[in-house]
């Protein structure tokens, strides 16, 4: 019932189903979802891909341990818009993903800061690549598919002038 003196307002056919689904992301349309799909686990992404949590007091013994897998280190952060983007992608785009063969680890450097520091974090998510105990390169924010796989591919080929 409205206030008197004030009109009542009355909503298009179409304002109801445009409305945001409860535990969708905002730039997710209502529906979109796969079928049958219960509200997003950000968590479910770290068991996909099987990725290993690492901290600052682990961090060299599991990801620069010696080694030729790939390895990738998704540094995120609790509540992360970007991070939960990157996550729901990742559960959208699994195989291709996967098909990518690296070894994923991952870290909450909003709880250990020390990560985040000793690695010039300004921003989450950030990817970093490791090979044999090398640093190959780093990826801020999630680019898009196209452009992680790039990047990932880049960093099998062979280098230059052959090895």
């Amino acid at each position: 019932m409205s206030a008197p003196g004030r009109p009542k307002r009355v909503s298009s056919p179409g304002e109801a189903g445009a409305q945001r689904q409860e535990g969708s992301p905002a730039n997710v349309p209502p529906g979109s979802q796969p079928q049958g799909a219960g509200a997003f686990d950000p968590a479910e992404v770290f068991r996909v891909f099987a990725m290993h949590r690492v901290d600052s007091a682990g961090f060299d013994a599991a990801v620069l341990a010696p080694g030729e897998d790939l390895r990738c280190v998704f540094f995120w952060g609790d509540d992360c818009f970007n991070c939960n983007l990157f996550k729901q992608a990742a559960l959208l785009h699994r195989a291709p993903l996967l098909e990518l063969g690296l070894t994923w680890f991952e870290a909450n450097v909003y709880r250990d800061r020390a990560l985040g520091l000793r690695f010039g974090l300004h921003g989450v998510p950030t990817f970093f690549l490791f090979r044999g105990g090398r640093r190959l390169g780093r990826i801020t924010g999630w680019p898009g598919l196209p452009q992680f796989s790039q990047a990932v591919g880049r960093l099998r080929a062979p280098p230059a002038g052959g090895a």
